[in-house]
């Protein structure tokens, strides 16, 4: 359940931790067999768990009764909404969304799931035929079927996410079927034994549950049957359908049930019978009724609105009306429901702005193991939907899964790229360290180069536009376009790169750049507490924090790099020494400009004397690097 709980939310796209409001839980689990099989089978281990009940083996409990399947998921999850378990048999599920249908009406929720687990212990285990009993007698559930003798119990789980109509449209979920109406009731005593069905009782909760919904059995084109392949109980289900629909046209409604291909899920069957019926709704599309042959002697098609689909069926539009269903469950202990569905109005997807070239895929998980499976799972879901926006896949990556501890990005370029990219990643993520502050920090001179930034100029519509008023407010200052050198082609680079190491135009490229980049930061919705900048880098923080307008300080930038670029040309190295071991060297006109570090010393003066200096600074064992002003 809590696996399910985890898969649903993050195929609905909401982080309970981010989600704004409270999300639900209803849900029931079928007799804890494990618990029996495998916890409490040695000799004395039951006796010994029922003589400390409830005040001793806190695990065991906790972990396996049946009243704390819903709070330990609410507990695991931060499910801040009600967290309650529902019992009534086969038919508990679809009462467990019921339930939360009703807390979401009254607002204790605003969003909620529903469903049901059922997964027994031993798997193998004896399976003795009863004629006129429950089991099948040949491992198949052949519904309303001449030869049906019987259901075949599975195991399985399912969960479904609910909100309120609006609330969805509003948000712009995916939404996969629409619950226009229900109703549950019991058998009461009227009838012939504890585990027999009653006709008068199912065809009140179907005529109750159309009330309901406001419908009318003739606009239902498909009904869910509980379907157990009961000799006895499919004829009576049968004869409860056919009167709550009424006398009148024959035909017209499909019918069929997932346990013929699953098998009796206990009491996850009602939400897997729901969970069917919402993908027919969606996909338009009616799957045939499994080992049907022909009809149980003591069911009547020819003269029903129902007729059993042989094979997958195009579920035709029922004129200007929408597409319904109904979805039946009926419990051991007669706790029935029967729930109306209509298929979802077409909802326009939140806006996202296009995106083209390199983006950023955000992965997170509890462990590397699960991260790299998680990357695996992006790789194979890219590769099976490469049709895909990547700006609609980004924000669900972003927004609509829980961010964990263990994270890593991949970079890749439309679907194609992303699943090549994501089935070879190998690397381990890196630990969350979460910070309250940010800061921001802008590089001086030396940094500039041809073709920086080049990608995401092409490819950022923000950055593109906050470098082209820089280059467009430059132009009188440098009496050439910027991005003519910095962009340079491929023909004209070492040319250019030539160029740009002229104090007047390196200076102002790199002031562009770096406002450039702050604004795209900012689109992205990452703003900075602090700045600081070296140099030039300066002029950058000063103007994005709104020291000075932008014009102002592009010209400031101008006039200062025409200024340096006027002074007489030389030399700066960078010199991995201390100033103490530098200062033997010093002399011949160069000069110590810089102390960086401990050992980082930045040393300046005319061409010749560094182009005699630098080879002796290397023999002493010093590493050296000319700077690029």
């Amino acid at each position: 359940m809590l696996e399910v709980a985890q898969t649903a939310l993050e195929d609905a796209g909401h982080d309970p931790d981010r989600f704004d409001g409270k999300i639900g839980l209803f849900c029931g689990t079928s007799q804890n067999s494990y618990l029996l099989n495998n916890l409490l089978s040695p000799a004395g281990a039951s006796r010994a768990f029922a003589a400390g009940y409830p005040v001793k083996d806190f695990n065991t409990l906790f972990g396996n009764d049946k009243d704390f399947v819903a709070t330990r998921v609410a507990y695991k999850l931060n499910l801040r909404g009600p967290a309650a378990t529902v019992q009534c048999a086969c038919s508990t599920s679809l009462v467990a969304v019921a339930q939360a249908c009703e807390s979401l009406r009254r607002g204790t929720s605003d969003m909620a799931m529903a469903g049901g687990v059922s997964i027994t212990y031993p798997a193998k285990r004896p399976y003795l035929y009863t004629p006129d009993g429950m089991a099948s007698s040949d491992g198949h559930c052949r519904t309303f079927d001449a030869d049906a003798t019987g259901t075949v119990f599975g195991d399985g789980a399912g969960l479904v996410v609910l909100r309120r109509l609006k609330d969805a449209i509003e948000d712009g979920d995916e939404i996969v079927a629409v619950i226009k109406g229900y109703s549950i009731n019991n058998d009461g005593s009227d009838k012939i034994g504890y585990a027999a069905p009653s006709i008068k009782a199912q065809a009140e909760v179907i005529r109750e549950a159309h009330a309901a919904a406001g419908v009318e059995p003739r606009s239902i084109g498909y009904i869910e049957a509980h379907g157990t392949g009961t000799p006895l109980g499919d004829p009576i289900e049968f004869a409860a359908l056919t009167e709550a629909f009424g006398p009148g046209d024959t035909g017209y409604c499909a019918i069929g049930t997932a346990k013929t291909n699953v098998g009796h899920l206990d009491i996850a069957a009602g939400v897997t019978g729901l969970m069917k019926a919402a993908m027919t709704l969606k996909t338009k599309t009616i799957p045939p009724l499994l080992h049907y042959k022909a009809p149980n002697p003591n069911i009547d098609f020819d003269s029903s609105a129902f007729y059993p689909v042989k094979d997958l069926t195009d579920w035709a539009a029922p004129g200007d009306a929408p597409r319904r269903a109904g979805v039946s469950a009926f419990g051991v202990g007669g706790t029935n429901i029967h729930m109306v569905l209509e298929e979802g109005p077409a909802v326009d997807a939140a806006a996202l702005p296009e995106v083209s070239g390199p983006q950023v895929y955000p992965l997170s998980a509890s462990s590397g193991e699960a991260l790299q499976a998680a990357a695996q799972n992006l790789g194979a879901w890219a590769q099976a939907n490469g049709d895909v926006a990547p700006a609609a896949l980004i924000e669900r990556l972003r927004n609509g899964r829980r961010v964990y501890d263990s994270r890593a990005v991949i970079v890749a370029d439309g679907m194609a790229d992303l699943a090549q990219k994501a089935a070879a990643f190998t690397g381990k993520g890196m630990a969350a360290d979460r910070r309250d502050k940010l800061a921001f920090l802008f590089p001086g001179q030396g940094a500039q180069h041809v073709g920086m930034a080049r990608d995401l100029y092409e490819n950022e519509t923000v950055f593109c536009e906050a470098l082209d008023l820089c280059a467009t407010l430059l132009e009188p200052e440098l009496g050439l376009n910027l991005l003519s050198i910095i962009h340079a082609s491929e023909d004209q680079r070492e040319a250019m790169t030539e160029r740009l190491k002229d104090t007047s135009l390196a200076q102002p490229a790199i002031f562009a750049i770096g406002y450039a980049l702050a604004k795209q930061w900012a689109h992205w919705g990452i703003h900075p507490d602090a700045m600081l900048g070296h140099s030039i880098g300066e002029f950058a923080a000063a103007t994005i924090a709104g020291v000075m307008d932008l014009r102002d300080a592009l010209s400031l930038i101008a006039l200062r790099g025409r200024l340096m670029s006027g002074l007489p040309g030389g030399v700066m190295m960078s010199v991995r020494a201390s100033e103490t071991e530098i200062a033997p060297f010093l002399g011949d006109g160069m000069d110590l400009a810089a102390v960086n570090g401990a050992k980082l010393c930045v040393i300046a003066g005319p061409d010749a004397a560094a182009d005699a200096l630098g080879p002796k600074l290397e023999d002493a064992g010093f590493a050296i690097s000319r700077l690029h002003t």
